[in-house]
């Protein structure tokens, strides 16, 4: 195409997927149009038919040894007849109207933007942009940003979730040769002793036993041990049992074995104890009393009135 704008263009579209390349030609000699049309077959491949007008480019025997070499079948437009090449003469006024539309910036510029803009809108006869049918995916775009596709959406919700679960979740590791307990799923003990043998990946580890095999278990398997060969777990849970048995009350029994119990528990027993004590002296009193009285002939009675029994709201 050209001259347009001062400038020569190379048009190049692809009839099936309707993608075009444009490449601005400081020389349109076949050695410079052979040289363009490598680099694009080196991206997209070498096509097996190639349609052309009957320019002198085209028509030269350079250009027919390239096309025989490359094993490209050339065909030829009628003379006089462009629209026996249709889509390559609308690709022509595509890529010129797209050119008079771009207002800043020079000729390279201005054919890049179309480019771009002209690959990811959805074409009238395949309806799907050409970069699609040409990659099998849509090309990211500020207009991406606009509407997220389905991938980016489930990777923006996964790494969300991965966040909050990470805050509240305790990264365990180990490293080579530390002390380790391995859930058996075998016969015998459920956990067994072992060393941290290799690590493979993050979470996944080779661990030898003391038979000497070799089991691979998750993190979440493993347990890490103390030099005493203690799970570390199993202590603070002993720690937390013994300290637990220092509040229980045992029951007592017919011997006369000591038992012991914490503050809160004798201040109670001493102020039952109180109370059983003040309870003793009043009926000794009372008691004392009516045997004056008896002496005294003054029998101290109760009242005779009748005594309601409090109201009580249901």
């Amino acid at each position: 195409m050209g001259p347009y704008m001062g400038k020569s263009f190379l048009i190049i579209v692809d009839s099936y997927t309707k993608w075009i390349d444009a490449v601005i030609m400081n020389s349109i000699t076949a050695e410079c149009t052979i040289e363009v049309l490598r680099r694009v077959f080196a991206t997209h491949g070498i096509p097996k038919v190639l349609v052309s007008d009957n320019g002198p480019t085209y028509t030269s025997a350079q250009f027919k040894e390239f096309t025989v070499r490359n094993g490209i079948k050339h065909l030829f437009s009628a003379p006089f007849k462009p629209s026996s090449n249709g889509l390559a003469e609308r690709a022509v006024q595509t890529v010129k109207h797209g050119l008079a539309k771009m207002a800043e910036g020079s000729p390279h510029t201005k054919l890049s933007r179309f480019l771009f803009k002209y690959r990811i809108t959805p074409h009238s006869t395949t309806g799907v942009p050409p970069c699609e049918a040409l990659m099998g995916r849509m090309l990211h775009s500020p207009l991406s940003m606009v509407h997220p596709s389905l991938n980016d959406r489930v990777m923006q919700k996964q790494e969300r979730q991965k966040h909050y679960s990470d805050r509240h979740s305790q990264v365990r590791e180990f490293n080579v040769n530390d002390e380790v307990f391995v859930e058996n799923y075998a016969k015998g003990d459920r956990w067994l002793p072992g060393v941290v043998h290799l690590r493979e990946g993050s979470k996944m580890y080779d661990v030898k036993i003391d038979d000497g095999r070799i089991m691979q278990r998750h993190v979440d398997q493993m347990r890490r041990r103390s030099s005493g060969g203690k799970d570390d777990n199993q202590h603070q849970n002993d720690n937390s049992m013994v300290n637990d048995d220092e509040n229980v009350i045992p029951t007592c029994k017919n011997d006369n074995s000591m038992v012991s119990v914490n503050d809160d528990v004798v201040s109670t027993r001493q102020s039952n104890e109180s109370i059983v004590n003040v309870q003793e002296s009043i009926s000794e009193d009372v008691v004392v009393m009516g045997h004056n009285n008896n002496e005294n002939s003054n029998v101290v009675r109760r009242s005779k009135r009748n005594r309601k029994a409090p109201k009580t709201w249901v």
